[in-house]
Parts: C-alpha cells; sequence; structure tokens
C-alpha cells in the first residue's frame, strides 16, 4: 500500500513539474497592429480628381523600439499601392492614433476592383528588406 500511495504522489508531482513548466501554446507574443479608423471623404469621389484625405488609424508596435506607419492609395494599378512617402509618421513602441492628411487621384476601377486606402506599420530602421508588420485596407467609393 505504501508503494503505491508513493508511486501516485511521485507521478502526481511530475504531471504538476510537466504542466508548470510547459509553454502557452495559446499564449502568442505581442504583434503589430494598424487599423484605419476613419477616412473622409470615403464616398461620392469623382475619377481623375484631384482630392485631399484625411486618414485617421489608431496602431501598435509591439515587435520594436521604433516604427513607421505609412499610407497609400490603389491610383496606378488596382493590385499595387501607391505610398505617400513624404506623409510617413514615425512611431515608438506603444500604441496610438495619428490623422494623416494626404491627397490622391481616385481611380474607378470598374468591375470588381476597388478604389482603395492602405496603410501600414513597419519597424525602423528599414534596411535592405521592407516588410511591414500590419497592414489594414478600406474600400472607398464613387
Amino acid at each position: 500500500m505504501r508503494k503505491l500511495l508513493f508511486s501516485i504522489i511521485i507521478f502526481s508531482l511530475l504531471v504538476l513539474v510537466t504542466i508548470s513548466c510547459k509553454k502557452k501554446e495559446n499564449d502568442p507574443s505581442p504583434q503589430d497592429s494598424i487599423t484605419i479608423v476613419s477616412v473622409s471623404p470615403s464616398t461620392g469621389l469623382v475619377d481623375a480628381q484631384p482630392t485631399s484625405f484625411d486618414v485617421e488609424v489608431k496602431y501598435t508596435l509591439n515587435t520594436a523600439e521604433q516604427g513607421e506607419i505609412e499610407v497609400g492609395f490603389n491610383s496606378s494599378d488596382p493590385s499595387y499601392y501607391t505610398m505617400n512617402t513624404s506623409a510617413a509618421f514615425p512611431v515608438l513602441k506603444g500604441s496610438g492614433t495619428h490623422t494623416f492628411t494626404v491627397t490622391s487621384t481616385p481611380k474607378q476601377w470598374g468591375g470588381s476592383q476597388h478604389f482603395q486606402v492602405y496603410v501600414n506599420i513597419a519597424k525602423t530602421p528599414k534596411g535592405s528588406s521592407y516588410s511591414p508588420t500590419a497592414v489594414d485596407i478600406e474600400n472607398l467609393s464613387f
């Protein structure tokens, strides 16, 4: 009986140690995020008419001490975004909001293609291989 009780106690301790030392699989590392909060104007656009847009975003930078948020539009090609690099905004680790005021020329693509605003966040310095850590896209309408 003592051997059985001793075995149960040892087994229970081993299970407890294994569970407490195991890395949580559902505990992902912090990620970066960026979300378009609002775009003005977002409707009533005129094809080929240069338009000033206010694009409000909220962002979180967790993967680096410094980063940059950018905004762009698919004015030249329905699947390619031209970034307004002069509007790039530096950010520090943490969360915040920012409103871009930028001009773009809307393009009514037709069919299933939409004119879109695109925002991203990336670590800085960018280096030779630029890769945003988070993006968001919103369709705009004519």
